[in-house]
């Protein structure tokens, strides 16, 4: 029996509707690496981040197509959209230095999400961003 099923990840989604797509690791304090993706707009000054619920991705943001996903809505509005996976989401990956320790990968709860995970992507964005005006800055 052939099922209909889209395989498709993010990155596909994003530049299937046209969209530049970039995905950045950021390793949270607590050393787990967690996902941002992005759908580009490079020369935007505004941000947003969007954040997924319990058991979903960032794909949840791209996966209505063109027209109806807030993500791209946000772009054409002149955002530079972020979009965050927290751990657990696939691909879980630690830190280097956190898979030598005898920590369970699993050993956090919902607090920990707010604590690390998106100070992560804020501390990540910001870098991004702030590479990217000086690049603009610079004649």
């Amino acid at each position: 029996m052939k099922q209909n099923i889209d395989t498709r990840t993010v990155a596909d989604l994003i530049k299937d509707a046209g969209y530049e797509h970039s995905r950045h690791e950021c390793e949270t304090e607590d050393g787990y690496i967690v996902q941002l993706d992005r759908v580009a707009n490079k020369s935007a000054f505004n941000v947003i981040l969007f954040m997924h619920g319990v058991l979903d991705s960032s794909q949840t943001w791209v996966v209505h197509g063109r027209d109806r996903s807030a993500a791209y809505l946000a772009h054409r509005q002149g955002f530079d959209v972020y979009m965050g996976n927290f751990r657990g989401i696939y691909p879980r990956k630690l830190a280097p230095w956190k898979q030598k320790s005898a920590v369970s990968y699993w050993n956090y709860n919902i607090d920990h999400l707010a604590k690390y995970d998106i100070a992560a992507f804020i501390k990540t964005i910001i870098e991004v961003k702030v590479h990217e005006i000086k690049k603009m800055i610079v004649l």
